[in-house]
């Protein structure tokens, strides 16, 4: 089995294989990805719940669309997905960024770090709850109230778009390995924008 890359992610949300992530690609994903969904038998519950899970769904599938739609477009190309890479590992992104190291050329080491550390039984790979726990921490520690809930709908999608085999498991290796593709890409926009400034 290949493992986990850009493209294998991308052409993931890509329902319709059109070459592009539409609005309904990533809608379509983020409810698959389990987001909103709630069990309940009373029918009060359920009806508030419905409510509830179609502003996560939007909130969500809008939040996807702002960090990747970069040209504006109402759908997102191949090539913005890959220059928007790093948002697929956030909680590496904020950390460096808070601390003020530059991530280029330490993605993987960062990436290896958190792991680990999310990966506290050693078992080579990481689950949904496990990035729950991390996000709720994380938000909680930066004053938002409604933590639980986002990182809950959060580590879903974040699970099933890093999760290449699809068994709940985040492969380790599966994440360096994108680190080190992302810091790449990094490297390699960075050398392209040099060239263009040199001219």
């Amino acid at each position: 089995m290949p493992g986990l890359t850009l493209k294998s992610i991308f052409d993931r949300v890509d329902y319709d294989h059109d070459g592009k992530l539409s609005h309904g690609d990533i809608k379509q994903f983020v409810i698959d990805s389990g987001v909103g969904a709630t069990e309940s038998d009373s029918w009060f519950s359920r009806a508030t719940n419905l409510i509830s899970s179609n502003l996560n769904i939007k909130y969500a599938t809008d939040a996807f669309m702002t960090a990747f739609d970069t040209q504006n477009t109402g759908a997102v190309s191949f090539e913005e997905f890959k220059s928007q890479g790093r948002m697929l590992l956030p909680s590496v992104e904020a950390s460096t960024n808070n601390s003020g190291v530059s991530l280029q050329g330490h993605l993987k080491e960062h990436a290896t770090k958190l792991c680990k550390q999310l990966d506290s039984r050693n078992r080579g790979y990481i689950c949904r709850d496990e990035l729950t726990a991390f996000a709720v921490k994380s938000l909680e520690e930066s004053g938002d109230y409604l933590s639980s809930i986002k990182a809950k709908e959060g580590s879903k999608i974040a699970t099933r778009l890093l999760d290449a085999s699809g068994d709940g498991r985040i492969p380790i290796k599966d994440v360096e390995d994108l680190a080190e593709e992302i810091d790449r890409q990094l490297q390699n926009t960075c050398v392209q924008g040099n060239h263009g400034t040199d001219a």
